[in-house]
């Protein structure tokens, strides 16, 4: 099941039955749409309108197979596009209301993360667990058909395995934890590495980028904590242990002034950058919270 939640009520707007686990969840840049995945299934939905007189109901809009088991998504700037990666090494770009896609191949091993440019809906980003970075561009337009080829290829050889990452949402700069405990900052823009940080003894199982990119969350199944940190100065904000099992997902908010984890306690926590407060725990879930986002 899905919920929708108000912050400032603290309130259960509205709830979904998607009838199977819940891998992925993303609101559309403009917040009209939201994208879940289920197995192989992609689901668009429109988000439930909170006005007066009108209904706070999502409504479905398209329903389709990826054609294999779905391991990330992501939304383009323009909100009309959805880039898809699946197990079996492929990616697909979808129009929102289009059954034709546009086809990546050439993944040496599965993605899981994968992005937008910030500035254009036609260069994308993907990240494999072996440490493979790709840069992808449109290279012609159809009526019919959309062709992508791979500009740019970077592999991380720090010692460990790549275990988490998170790509900024103006898609300038990817972080990439490993099971190391160490950090990279990768600028997307010069395509080139900027900085190495140690961070924890443990494996850094998420991470998280804020939306101005200024503030990062890692977490560790391991240990269980969660620790906020300005990166540039590696100024540490607050660690805590707030959940009461590992941490499956994490998204900061518009303004980034707060941050949303979803455990596997079955609770979702709401707290405070700057405080490090929990400001609202959310406890109507009944099995892990496998996936949150603002």
């Amino acid at each position: 099941s899905g919920y929708f939640f108000n912050l400032k009520s603290t309130k259960c707007i509205t709830r979904i039955r998607f009838g199977n686990s819940l891998k992925n969840i993303a609101f559309s840049n403009c917040g009209e749409f939201f994208c879940v995945t289920l197995g192989h299934t992609v689901q668009i939905w429109r988000s439930p309108l909170l006005r007066k007189n009108t209904s706070c109901r999502p409504q479905l809009l398209r329903k389709f197979s990826a054609g294999g088991v779905i391991s990330c998504i992501d939304w383009s700037p323009c909100s009309q596009k959805i880039l898809i990666s699946t197990e079996a090494l492929i990616c697909k770009i979808y129009s929102l209301m289009d059954k034709n896609a546009g086809v990546l191949i050439g993944h040496g091993q599965k993605n899981f993360k994968v992005a937008f440019s910030g500035a254009s809906k036609r260069i994308v980003f993907t990240l494999s667990h072996n440490g493979s970075l790709s840069k992808w561009d449109e290279k012609s337009v159809k009526i019919s058909k959309e062709e992508w080829f791979r500009s740019q290829k970077f592999t991380f050889n720090q010692q460990g395995t790549l275990i988490s990452g998170s790509f900024g949402r103006d898609a300038s700069l990817l972080a990439v934890g490993y099971d190391s405990g160490e950090v990279v900052l990768f600028d997307l823009l010069l395509f080139a590495q900027r900085k190495v940080m140690n961070v924890s003894n443990f494996s850094l199982s998420t991470c998280k980028l804020s939306n101005f990119n200024n503030w990062i969350i890692f977490g560790s199944k391991k240990s269980g904590r969660l620790t906020l940190c300005n990166w540039d100065d590696e100024d540490c904000v607050f660690k805590h242990n707030g959940h009461d099992a590992e941490v499956n997902s994490s998204s900061f908010s518009t303004d980034s002034t707060l941050l949303a984890t979803g455990s596997n306690d079955s609770k979702v926590r709401v707290w405070n950058v700057y405080s490090g407060e929990c400001v609202n725990v959310f406890e109507n879930h009944t099995m892990s919270v496998t996936a949150v986002c603002f």
